[in-house]
């Protein structure tokens, strides 16, 4: 059982740092094998952001901040590991610019390169909750993505089985850019915030197309409050994936007037993957801002 606080309130901004927080495991080099069971995590994390700090990453998680960003992990495990902390950002009164390059927060594990794998994870951890201040802007093209167990994946076969998000999600960040801009290095979850209930984001580009993700008996029954960007009830972005027999009853609501567009009740946006026997029962609340237009859908925001 992990337990405390951990207060990221101060650090050197500038194009390369790193910042990495989590409830057992800040950061894991590269190449490392690491298999967590049983543990329960109630560690509270908080970034404050009241002040304009550089970062080319700040990878947040309940259990694992985040796996070396430029060489992969050879396997993370987790089984039967759950977190009941909150992880919530502070933010100034008025709107300023957060010249963060990567943000990924996970209720499990924020940020993963490498094979992963989740089997009977549960959150119950609040995450993003606002403990002061209103909005933060993102540059464009800049990244903030949540995910209730995992924020992203990257570069690995990838696998979660029966794991479940109870809690909030709300996203105080916009990037400030359409979803599509029809150039593919500026497509992707890696342009946009994105928020889900289960993964925030998947990708194999990094290396090879072969690698996957499985997604099989996940359900998320956590709402979400998200400023602009993409929201889904399962996994924000995927690319090559399947998803099967999982399932969605948290509401996916408006924030403030300017509400994010781009939302699904199971997945935001799949590329080359497929969906099987998966059930959103919800309501969809999507609304144009930004004049980045708007896709809506009870399943699925977009396919390509």
């Amino acid at each position: 059982v992990t337990l405390g606080n951990i207060s990221i309130d101060s650090f050197a901004g500038s194009a390369g740092t790193e910042v990495f927080a989590g409830g057992f495991v800040g950061k894991t080099e590269a190449d490392v094998t690491i298999s967590f069971k049983g543990y329960e995590c109630q560690t509270n994390i908080s970034l404050d952001q009241k002040t304009s700090r550089t970062a080319s990453y700040v990878c947040l998680g309940g259990v694992l901040g985040g796996t070396d960003p430029d060489a992969a992990a050879k396997s993370l495990s987790f089984d039967t590991v759950s977190n009941s902390g909150v992880i919530s950002t502070a933010y100034n009164e008025t709107q300023v610019t957060s010249p963060i390059s990567r943000c990924f927060i996970g209720g499990i594990a924020g940020f993963i390169y490498g094979d992963a794998s989740f089997k009977s994870c549960i959150n119950n951890a609040e995450i993003g909750k606002v403990l002061s201040g209103t909005y933060s802007a993102s540059n464009k093209w800049m990244a903030f993505v949540y995910g209730g167990v995992a924020g992203v994946v990257l570069g690995g076969d990838a696998e979660f089985t029966s794991c479940e998000n109870k809690a909030g999600i709300t996203m105080h960040h916009y990037s400030n850019c359409a979803v599509k801009d029809g150039n593919d290095s500026k497509d992707g979850w890696f342009t946009v915030c994105t928020g889900a209930g289960i993964l925030g984001a998947f990708d194999n580009k990094v290396t090879s197309v072969s690698k996957k993700l499985k997604m099989t008996s996940c359900v998320n029954s956590g709402g979400f409050k998200v400023y602009r960007g993409m929201a889904a009830g399962v996994v924000g972005f995927a690319r090559n994936a399947e998803i099967v027999s999982c399932s969605n009853s948290g509401t996916l609501s408006q924030n403030t007037s300017s509400n994010s567009p781009h939302k699904g009740g199971i997945a935001g946006w799949l590329m080359n993957s497929e969906v099987k026997n998966c059930v959103a029962k919800c309501d969809v609340y999507a609304a144009t801002s930004g004049g980045n237009g708007q896709q809506a859908g009870g399943i699925l925001s977009i396919a390509r």
